[in-house]
């Protein structure tokens, strides 16, 4: 499961709905949507705004969104270090 999708469903879980999910972040429901199938990038921004709503760790999930974005490129490895580190 992706940072997007864990972040979404609990966000979900709490607010009811993805749509409210969707108005408490001030975009339109489809991008939920785009966000949870992983046809949108999620930001580190909107990975903290989401963790916010979720009431997980804002700055944990946006370096988390970092890690998971660069995974496949070669600052993957140590991108996963440092998530030890911290």
């Amino acid at each position: 499961m992706t940072v997007a999708q864990t972040l979404i469903d609990k966000a979900i879980e709490l607010c009811g709905t993805a749509a409210e999910v969707a108005r408490r972040l001030e975009i339109d429901r489809s991008e939920i949507t785009r966000l949870r199938k992983g046809t949108r990038p999620l930001s580190p921004e909107l990975a903290a705004e989401i963790a916010d709503i979720a009431g997980e760790d804002a700055r944990q999930a946006a370096i988390d969104a970092i890690i998971e974005r660069n995974e496949k490129n070669r600052k993957g490895p140590l991108l996963r270090f440092f998530r030890l580190l911290s």
